[in-house]
């Protein structure tokens, strides 16, 4: 097995640094002539606490700086160190000066994009291998993500994944995904999505195009250079004699099961087989309708195929009935709107919410590029009332029989219902598992936090809360999004006395902060609870390949890759192959190459290991009632905290706490 880094074959102590004290006249003229100075081979520059670092022609740098008004005329101290004696962070910094400004502007790429580390060619003279034509002078450029990582010998590692942005070349820019049309997407799916082996082989050929040789050339303004070899770092099985000098190894965790009424299963479809958890406990769920004039047809001919059946490609949908032990009562009165205005739907769903029934679903079927979403959704919150949104292409969407089994796995959730539990307990100890997301309103600069789902060790969804805090001016100089020490505090207080756990696991999709590591220990020194924080970062530049002998280089769920130098990091599959029943392997994510999860434990108190946390985390993917697939990316603590967070600005204001019953109203 292999994974997309890169080695050094030099050691950053053996490069040397000019290291020069200077006082900063204008910070931001300083910025612009470090990637100028770069560009113009004079130096590679970073400036540091009150140092100037330099690689390159340092009088001609600081003299070239003190004529541009950046830095003072005169110089308090200049020293020569090597680059192993400096912060990381400067030597991390210098190397992508050098990558970016020596190497791929001189290739005619464009790097980095704003302050992202990415690269594409230019459009003008990329060529046809790294670009593809989409439609009408809209094209994918086919670059680069980059990262450097520091081991403790003193080399850097350096990480590539390829980077395809949709590029408008009329208007020469990027493309967001607001602006893709259906068409554009459906496109860029057939010619941009890779599978591993050919994402593979596309990287080969990127940097075959950029560096010549059997290396990867990183060179400095001062003649100094890092090769960094072409080949994948390769990886051993953790069971397996490795090399002492190997940096990573790797294992497979076990499937995680889940328990339905007459049985369990890895395949949360067998629920057409098993039925689910709380079968026949619902007798009726009524349904009423909202959908637009064109689409009432489309509509009822879906409703049709839900609640009798469908035969598809793939397998049959036997009915909602049959599967679920529940009859679904639509009312005939399915309300007809004219467009897409927001008015005429909370019009139609406050009528139908004052006549619903309390377990009763309502569906609300939306045009394709529908901009309301959060805003009907915070509504169907608010009033204590169901919905389920669909878009118009969900009706017609193949394979059907999938579309089918899941929404009505949704429905049935959603009235009460109980698809599936998990079959093994997360732990042996009584402890509740919360997940925490954050939502940052870029036009108020409000953060909303505390979106917090609690589940017990069986995975038994207990409660939800969300709590909007807007952070004092002091503490939004901090970088990062956090909850503050006395937020936090109280936050988990509420858990503890409701819950009395006796240990406690916390997901964060952010990086965990001081304040929120004193809140937890304060609590437990005071009630004598376990915690464990846990940062679980869904954006990384890792992929994990495996050998050619593997069906296009698709690696296995559950894979999961250990750092010997960071025991408590963990990269994790959870898409890719999967196990089924008969030990026969599922090939789930069929467009794309997966990308896995990076677990950081940056406090942990309980006596779960690195390895059982990442199992644990593995496990929650697999509770997520929205669908029937057997893998699942994201566990439903971040997945359903980050929902909520982001609902958070159109439910309420100020500093109330607002309490979402249950997970089912965020489906």
């Amino acid at each position: 097995m292999f994974i997309n880094a890169f080695s050094s074959e030099e050691n950053i102590s053996d490069l040397k640094v000019a290291k020069v004290a200077v006082a900063v006249r204008d910070m931001k003229r300083l910025s612009q002539y470090e990637r100028m100075l770069s560009l113009s081979g004079v130096a590679n520059c970073v400036f540091y606490g009150d140092y100037l670092y330099v690689k390159g022609d340092v009088d001609k740098a600081i003299d070239i700086l003190t004529r541009g008004g950046a830095i003072m005329s005169k110089t308090l101290l200049r020293d020569e160190s090597l680059l192993s004696q400096v912060e990381p962070k400067v030597t991390r910094m210098l190397i992508y000066s050098a990558l970016e400004n020596n190497v791929f502007q001189e290739r005619n790429w464009i790097a980095p994009l704003r302050k992202t580390k990415r690269a594409i060619p230019k459009a003008d003279v990329a060529s046809d291998n790294l670009m593809v034509e989409l439609k009408d002078e809209i094209i994918v450029l086919f670059g680069l993500k980059y990262m450097i990582e520091f081991r403790s010998t003193g080399q850097p590692l350096l990480w590539l994944d390829m980077y395809a942005p949709v590029w408008s070349r009329s208007e020469a820019r990027r493309l967001s995904r607001k602006e893709l049309t259906e068409e554009l997407k459906a496109l860029y799916v057939k010619k941009a999505m890779l599978p591993p082996h050919k994402r593979h082989e596309k990287i080969k050929s990127i940097l075959d195009e950029l560096f010549e040789g059997d290396v990867i050339k990183v060179t400095f303004c001062d003649g100094e250079t890092l090769n960094f070899s072409k080949e994948h770092v390769h990886i051993f099985e953790l069971e397996e004699p490795a090399s002492p000098t190997e940096s990573f190894s790797f294992m497979k965790l076990g499937e995680p099961a889940v328990r339905f009424r007459y049985g369990g299963s890895y395949e949360p479809r067998r629920i057409l087989r098993l039925k689910p958890y709380s079968y026949y406990v619902i007798k009726e769920i009524p349904v009423k309708a909202i959908v637009g004039a064109s689409e009432k047809e489309d509509f009822i001919t879906f409703f049709r195929y839900l609640n009798n059946g469908y035969s598809g490609d793939y397998m049959r949908w036997p009915g909602f009935y049959q599967v679920m032990g529940a009859h679904l009562i639509l009312d005939e009165d399915v309300k007809e709107i004219g467009g897409d205005n927001l008015s005429e739907y909370e019009d139609a769903l406050l009528e139908m919410f004052n006549e619903a029934e309390e377990n009763s679903v309502i569906f609300v079927i939306v045009p394709e590029n529908f901009r309301f979403y959060r805003k009907i959704k915070a509504l169907s919150l608010q009033r204590k009332r169901r919905i389920q949104i669909l878009k118009t292409s969900t009706l017609r969407k193949e394979p059907l029989e999938f579309t089918l089994i899941n929404v009505a796995n949704a429905v049935y959730a959603k009235a009460e219902g109980t698809p599936w539990l998990l079959e093994n307990p997360l732990s042996a100890t009584k402890g509740l598992f919360v997940g925490i997301s954050f939502h940052l309103d870029h036009k108020s600069k409000d953060i909303y936090y505390g979106a917090a789902e609690v589940f017990d060790n069986r995975g038994y969804f207990l409660k939800c809360l969300v709590r909007t805090y807007r952070l004092p001016k002091p503490a939004k100089k901090v970088r990062g999004l956090y909850i503050p020490e006395k937020e936090m505090e109280d936050l988990v207080m509420h858990l503890i006395k409701e819950y009395r756990p006796r240990m406690l696991i916390i997901h964060k999709s952010a990086k965990i902060h001081e304040d929120e590591k004193r809140a937890l220990e304060n609590i437990r020194v005071k009630n004598g609870i376990d915690y464990c924080l846990v940062h679980i970062e869904n954006s990384n530049p890792y992929r994990i390949y495996v050998p050619r002998d593997q069906p296009n280089y698709m690696p296995l769920r559950g894979t999961i890759i250990f750092d010997k130098e960071k025991r408590n990091r963990t990269i994790m599959l959870t898409t890719g192959q999967a196990i089924g029943d008969r030990g026969d392997i599922k090939t789930i994510t069929k467009i794309g190459s997966p990308k896995p999860l990076e677990i950081n434990i940056e406090e942990n108190k309980t006596p779960h290991n690195v390895r059982e946390i990442s199992e644990q985390i593995l496990a929650l993917t697999k509770l997520d009632w929205n669908t029937t697939n057997i893998a699942v990316r994201t566990p439903i603590t971040i997945k359903y905290s980050n929902k909520a967070a982001r609902l958070a600005p159109y439910l309420m204001g100020g500093e109330k706490l607002l309490s979402i019953n249950d997970i089912r109203d965020l489906l």
